[in-house]
């Protein structure tokens, strides 16, 4: 674990730090996070090498070499600091070529000349490609120099170490922004580092997208050490700024690529299409899992089944599941968490939003969906409002996202339960649970108009909360509840005003529909979750289901 510091070093004079709770034994060794945007002052590189190797580790953020910028070969700080046996991880960003001249940068040249032995303990590199920040940004990243040249910065001056031998990096993690993530970018760092020793990579694109060859080319290495995986697999869609289902071609070489990773732990899987079907999961021994499906996609119960027969040493899961207003299929869903014998920290997403309006235009054609039990007031449209692609909604549909959003104590609870009674025996029991609506979805919160009002609305009803068992009592269906945040949307700002005046008088009539107003309460009082689909329940929420009146 890190120790994060803003301004410099953690603790003054640094020795204090550097000796406290010393064992040579441990792994975990302090770490000095240097995330100011000037440099490294020079009696502070200087204590690098004053003191053991075992006291503490470097990790610089928004690293850039001064030689780079400034002249043709490394000087005496440059050296010191990238030969310290201290400097264990580096954040950088870089171009490939100054905008104005497209002449090359070397930066990324000489990064790579430090994980190729130059940095004896470096193990640890953030690639944040397709932008420049922090202390990068002071430079003019000058000299530049024609593509067909090589910085000889390193290797000119004769102190340093002429031979060259292929880096130990434990953690590479790339992000790019606006450009996509192609073979090139890892072609570039697998000539300096073995990747049989790697044990995290993350590959997380924002506004761009991961291509399919990126894959198919690490299919070329062994990943025999590789503990954590990240991938991000949606296509970027710029119409939308959603993340679309990635191609038939990602797929494959995903699956190819897990099927070879034996040591793998932790998986963390965005936008995950369900073409990748989970029984991949069979070939690692996963602890820990990130499942969130990509637009229009969800996880279903035989995917859930998957991951309770191929992963029976997952502990904690992070997963988004359909709402269904509580009835017999979400019940299965949350059975089928429950037959996962190890799992006991869970974070649940509730994907409210009706999958029905995720394609077509902005319309209230008679061909958008209803339901056998919609009365004459469910059957109005509502044209305020837009789901997913636009389609307009009925007020029906409206109050079917009330009903999945609404998320109170007692429900929080029910779920909880319901998940930890189809426990299979001498299992471990859940004991967390962090449960809220998806906002994966949802528009801005900010702005005045329906659709926003109705957006922030389920925001509020759903939002997070933490169950545990309570510990202190020796019952074991004692949990302890807690509300965790409104997802920054005030109650003022989704439905009535503080003078309990409506905003929007069709957007109440959906509500109060459903919660009818009790006298003068306020809004913590005003509306309720509905139970789910259990025991003595089982004919209320049928009766509930078949829209009759609750009373």
């Amino acid at each position: 674990m890190y120790s994060r510091a803003r301004k410099g070093w953690l603790y003054s004079p640094e020795a204090r730090f550097l000796n406290k709770n010393y064992d040579e034994d441990d792994t975990s060794k302090p770490s000095f996070q240097w995330r100011r945007k000037d440099t490294l002052e020079h009696q502070k590189v200087d204590s690098l090498t004053r003191y053991p190797i075992m006291r503490f580790w470097l990790f610089l953020h928004s690293f850039m070499l001064r030689s780079v910028a400034k002249r043709d070969k490394v000087d005496a700080y440059d050296y010191k600091l990238v030969t310290s046996p201290s400097l264990y991880g580096l954040t950088i960003s870089y171009y490939d070529a100054q905008c104005d001249t497209e002449l090359h940068s070397f930066h990324k040249e000489a990064i790579q000349r430090m994980v190729y032995g130059l940095s004896p303990n470096l193990k640890e590199i953030h690639i944040d490609r397709g932008r420049l920040g922090g202390f990068a940004l002071q430079f003019p990243l000058k000299p530049a120099y024609d593509w067909e040249k090589h910085w000889e910065g390193f290797t000119l001056d004769k102190k340093l170490p002429g031979t060259f031998q292929k880096g130990k990096l434990e953690r590479i993690i790339l992000s790019k922004s606006e450009k996509n993530i192609t073979r090139k970018d890892l072609e570039q760092w697998s000539d300096c580092t073995d990747f049989s020793v790697l044990r995290v990579l993350k590959l997380c694109p924002h506004f761009c997208q991961i291509e399919a060859n990126t894959l198919e080319y690490l299919l070329n290495f062994e990943f025999t050490s590789i503990e954590t995986f990240e991938l991000w697999m949606g296509r970027f869609s710029r119409s939308s700024f959603f993340f679309q289902p990635c191609s038939t071609s990602f797929v494959t070489a995903t699956r190819q690529f897990l099927e070879r990773l034996p040591a793998l732990s932790t998986l963390k899987l965005q936008d995950w299409h369900p073409n990748l079907e989970l029984d991949v999961l069979q070939y690692s021994n996963i602890r820990k899992l990130y499942l969130k499906p990509v637009v229009g996609s969800s996880v279903s119960l035989k995917n859930l089944n998957q991951i309770s027969t191929y992963c029976p040493l997952l502990s904690s899961l992070d997963i988004s599941i359909r709402r269904l207003r509580g009835n017999a299929d979400e019940i299965e869903m949350y059975r089928a968490l429950g037959s996962m014998a190890r799992l006991a920290y869970l974070q649940l997403s509730l994907d409210v939003k009706d999958p029905k309006f995720r394609l077509g235009g902005y319309n209230k054609a008679v061909d958008i969906p209803s339901d056998p039990s919609f009365d004459s007031f469910d059957m109005e449209f509502y044209p305020q409002i837009t789901l997913g692609y636009y389609k307009c909604p009925r007020k029906g549909h409206l109050r079917d996202g009330l009903i999945n959003s609404a998320l109170d104590a007692d429900l929080a609870c029910s779920i909880f339960r319901t998940i930890n009674s189809a426990k299979p025996d001498m299992s471990v029991p859940l004991q967390k649970m962090t449960v809220g609506v998806d906002l994966a979805e949802f528009p801005d919160k900010h702005g005045d108009c329906a659709r926003t009002r109705y957006y922030n609305l389920l925001r509020y009803l759903g939002a997070e909360w933490t169950v545990e068992r309570n510990h202190s009592d020796l019952a074991t269906d004692n949990l302890i509840a807690n509300r965790v945040r409104n997802r920054g949307v005030k109650w003022s700002r989704c439905y009535p005003s503080p003078h309990d005046t409506c905003l929007d008088p069709d957007l109440g009539a959906v509500f109060r529909s459903l919660w009818p107003p009790k006298g003068n309460s306020r809004e913590v009082k005003d509306w309720h979750s509905f139970p789910l689909a259990t025991g003595d329940n089982e004919a209320e929420i049928e009766g509930w289901l078949n829209r009759n009146n609750l009373g």
